[in-house]
Formats: C-alpha cells, structure tokens, sequence
C-alpha cells in the first residue's frame, strides 16, 4: 500500500490556528518571526493523522499498522504505530465510517481554499461527507491530543472547515457559493485521548446559511485585522498552542499588572493570597495558563540558547537526570529470568475497564458482562471556567452548614 504524503505548509490564516489569530492579530506577523519548531506532540499527532488518512483510503484496520513505521511529512523520521494510537485511530475511524450508504461527495485530507475569503487562506479537511439527498454536509476532526479538551461548537477553525468543503461541493456542482446546496453543517470532533472529557465524540450542528455570514462578518474582519493592526496582542487561552510566547510582552506585561508587580522589582513581591478579592482571584486565574506557558516557553528558550553555546547569566547546561534502563530485554530474560527469578521476573496486572471493554468485544462478549465490577471513584473537586461544559456541584460546604442549621434548629 502506497504512503501518503503532501505538502504540509501553512497558510498564514490557517484554519488550524484560527483561534489564536482571530483573537490576537499581532500574533501572526510575530510567529513569522520565531523559527518554526516541531514537538514530539505534533510528531505523534500528526503520525496518527497520517494513519487515520492510511486507514480510511485502503480500507484496512489501525491494527494492520501496529508496530510499522509512519513516515512524517516534511520529516525524514517514521513514527512508529504503537497500541495506544491504533485504539485512538480506531474510534476515529468506526466514526467518519458508520454510515455505510453511498454517499454523494466524501472527502479524505481534501484540499480547500479560501481565497474569495482572504487572500492566502487555505487549508484541508480530515474527512467530510455532504448527502445529497439531505442536503447535510458532516464535517470530521480527529484531535490525538490529551490535555486541552476541543469543542465542537463554534469552533472556528471546524467552522473554516466546513467553509472549505462547501466551497469544494459548489464547485463540483459547479453551482454559486452563496447558492450552496448545502443546507445543514454538522461539526464532529473526535478526540479518544482527552483526559477529561466523558464524551470523545462532540458534534455541534449550525446552518449553513449562518456559517457562511459568520465566515463573511467574522472571520474575514479577523483575518484582515492581522495585517493591519499587526502590533494589537491580546493575551488569553489562544496562546496555548504560540510559537512565539517566549517573546510575547503582552502575554508578561498583563500578569505583571494582575499580580501588581514589576519585573524591574527584583524581589518579585507577590501579593498575599489570602488578601486578595475574589474578583482579583478571577483575574489572576484567567491569566494564569497563558503566563505559565509564557514560562515554560522561556524556558525552552534559554535551554536552546545554551545548547547554541550561547549564555544566559547566572544558568548553565547540565545533563539531565536519568533512571537506568535495561540494554536489552531479552538478555535479562535469559540471564536473570531462566537462571534467578523464573516467572517472578515479570510483574502483571488486570486490564483497564476500557481495554476490558474493548477485548470482550473482541471477544464476541457484550460489555454488558461487566455489569456491577466497575465504579467511577470519587476524585474530589477542581477548578474549570464557566465555559466548562460539566455540570456545576455544590460546596461541600453548603451541605454542612445546611445540616447544622437543621441540627440547632431541632435542638
């Protein structure tokens, strides 16, 4: 089976980070200037794209690339398949694949552009399908990353998406663009790994009437903002994903003003937390994840600075430190397994509800077996912004006081 590989560049508006710059318009003229950098996240996401495209094309399982080599676009390296990113592919896939009827157009990394929009906007789709029987265009983005939790709805890069591959069926039909036959746009995204999130399959529909004026009255103004007001840089949760935090002063110039401090201070007097208001508590957590990723940025800045031989007063580079690992796994076996520890040489342990589910299934058996041997433990409470799509809980304390008041009121 042929490989795929395409040009990966891209555009300046790219849909992909359409977040950051319709919210920050300086950001794109500043991310030009810091040198493009690769990590091993995006290696791997973009490996497990490049096998959910694999899959989808030939028509085969993940599991057939188990343990075989990726290539990367615009990367000399393979990345190899393991277990974890074969079961994420695989819901991905049975997804875009559970409607088995032909379907009038379907696009796999399809190309669009987005020119007639701003000029230099492109992109490509992972996976749509427009039913024209429907007159409904479903648009898919697989999402491998864990930590940030990726909404459907109003998610402007799938929006872009889905103005692409409205654009791609209008040309098709060779009808005009704002005479689409496409009426209903249902946004999917897929993302098996999100730690937390108990729904890995999110969908959002919206006209597409409505999406082609927000494209028109939205995202077009954005996008012309970023070359006229190049020097205007808001920060917030869009600098999660910056190139160019490291060199951002907005991004240190708006925490130093919420925490009431200077950087000229070298004593970085932080005020007291317990004195703050809980409307300055709102302000500093707002902040607080583009101001810790600006430190990290930093960081990585000033190590590769030194890497470079370059110096950054008063630090050094040091070796890391490292645990021991074993040369080879099969000589400890022969050595140590057969001769000292026997079967003791290993450890074992019962599989995770999820992969139990899964071999069942596999199986023949139904889920439904393990009916009553599973619970979801009590973690406690955290922290999340309003937007936070789980359902608000009470204050334990409000429960107490609730209950004592009760008691001395019968007493």
């Amino acid at each position: 089976m042929k490989e795929i590989i395409k040009d990966k560049t891209h555009s300046r508006y790219a849909p992909s980070a359409a977040h950051r710059w319709m919210a920050c318009p300086g950001s794109v003229t500043l991310c030009e200037s810091q040198p493009k950098k690769k990590s091993v996240y995006a290696e791997e996401g973009t490996a497990a794209h490049q096998l959910a495209e694999l899959c989808i094309k030939n028509n085969v399982h993940p599991s057939y690339y188990l343990n075989k080599g990726i290539l990367i676009p615009d990367s000399i390296n393979k990345y190899v398949v393991d277990q974890d990113m074969v079961d994420a592919v695989e819901m991905y896939v049975e997804t875009v694949l559970v409607d088995q009827e032909i379907d009038d157009f379907c696009g796999v990394e399809e190309p669009f552009n987005l020119s007639w929009l701003h000029e230099g906007m492109y992109g490509s789709n992972d996976f749509y399908r427009f039913k024209h029987e429907t007159k409904k265009l479903t648009v898919y983005d697989y999402k491998h990353g864990k930590g940030v939790i990726v909404e459907a709805e109003w998610n402007p890069q799938l929006m872009l998406y889905a103005v692409g591959a409205i654009k791609n069926i209008a040309d098709r039909l060779k009808t005009p663009l704002f005479d689409s036959v496409v009426e209903d746009v249902e946004i999917v995204i897929v993302q098996p790994r999100g730690l937390h999130s108990d729904t890995p399959v999110r969908r959002w529909t919206i006209k597409a009437i409505d999406l082609m004026f927000w494209a028109v009255n939205v995202a077009r103004p954005c996008a012309i903002a970023t070359d006229t007001q190049k020097d205007k840089f808001i920060p917030g949760d869009h600098c999660h994903f910056c190139n160019a935090k490291a060199v951002c002063t907005a991004i240190y110039k708006r925490a130093a003003e919420v925490a009431c401090v200077s950087f000229e201070d070298k004593t970085m007097n932080f005020p007291d937390v317990a004195l703050l208001n809980p409307k300055d508590v709102s302000k500093v957590l707002q902040i607080a994840p583009a101001f810790s990723e600006w430190i990290d940025a930093v960081k990585a800045s000033a190590l590769e600075q030194l890497v470079q031989g370059k110096e950054v007063p008063g630090y050094k580079l040091v070796k890391k430190r490292a645990d021991r690992k074993w040369i080879s796994e099969e000589a400890v076996e022969e050595t140590v397994g057969s001769q000292c520890l026997g079967v003791d040489l290993f450890e074992t342990k019962l599989l995770s509800v999820a992969k139990m589910e899964k071999a069942l299934k596999e199986k023949g058996f139904k889920a439904a077996t393990l009916v009553g041997l599973w619970e979801k433990p009590d973690n406690g409470f955290t922290i999340a912004p309003e937007s936070d799509k789980r359902e608000q809980v009470s204050p334990p304390a409000l429960a107490f006081d609730v209950v004592e008041a009760d008691f001395f009121a019968e007493n």
